[in-house]
């Protein structure tokens, strides 16, 4: 039988010596995060320039969404997918380099929107898309990073399977989410910034279309899981994006 399968492709890994935290392993991942960042918080402030919103909230907002995300993103991830890392070490809480959760950021960075525009008294469907606008690119950016050093292998495939990829280290062919996860979100990129006509639309139907594509894929996607835990036969991320689709719906019919 002739494999079809993408090619496993090993990433170099660059150890680095850092104050306080000692030795380090650098790869593709953490670069691409940063930029994606850089690129998403630009695309923010262009965002409110086009749509007339004060450029300088862009900078405070988006600091705070990505602080208290990406602290959540490590919370979620430890406590709801390794809770025995942390019966077993509850300092792994605070060891923010040792796993994320792509949901759990965006709750933490959700609740931290939520903060900021009470305190600002923003105009919360305005505001979410600008972030919406930018989080799109910023975080396809990351999600390519996932990809580049597999820490998302999914379900066994065939080596003849549409989008397996192999063999891993362990000889096995399988899914790797992270890959099919950025080239489903390419997809929707397509779709938010050039067939969606975000200029005129009304405040909150970009984070609608955002979350209910997002939210629904999402879900389907991680029934390709390996060993995640499951909470009632679905992911974490799962039971997050029926949460996401239904915003996604309220903020479609200006119920949210």
């Amino acid at each position: 039988m002739i494999s079809t399968a993408l090619p496993y492709v090993h990433v170099p890994v660059l150890p680095v010596e850092l104050p306080l935290l000692g030795q380090q392993t650098l790869t593709v991942f953490g670069p691409l995060v940063v930029v994606g960042v850089l690129v998403g918080t630009r695309l923010c402030r262009y965002y409110a320039t086009v749509r007339g919103l004060d450029r300088a909230v862009v900078e405070p907002l988006t600091f705070a969404v990505v602080v208290f995300g990406f602290a959540m993103a490590h919370w979620v991830s430890m406590i709801f997918y390794y809770p025995d890392r942390v019966l077993a070490h509850p300092w792994v809480l605070f060891a923010f380099t040792s796993g994320l959760s792509s949901v759990g950021g965006f709750v933490g960075g959700g609740i931290a929107f939520a903060w900021v525009c009470r305190r600002r008294r923003l105009d919360a469907r305005a505001w979410a898309d600008v972030l919406a606008f930018g989080l799109l690119a910023g975080f396809t950016i990351g999600r390519i990073g996932c990809s580049a050093v597999h820490d998302h292998p999914g379900a066994l495939a065939e080596p003849t399977a549409w989008l397996g990829v192999g063999p891993w280290p362990d000889g096995a062919y399988r899914y790797d989410l992270g890959l099919v996860e950025a080239l489903a979100l390419v997809c929707i990129c397509a779709v938010g910034y050039l067939g969606f006509d975000w200029r005129r639309a009304p405040a909150g139907r970009l984070t609608s279309v955002l979350a209910i594509a997002y939210g629904s894929g999402r879900f389907a996607l991680d029934f390709l899981r390996a060993e995640d835990l499951r909470y009632g036969g679905l992911t974490v991320a799962q039971l997050a994006c029926v949460g996401f689709v239904v915003v996604g719906l309220a903020l479609w019919r200006g119920r949210a």
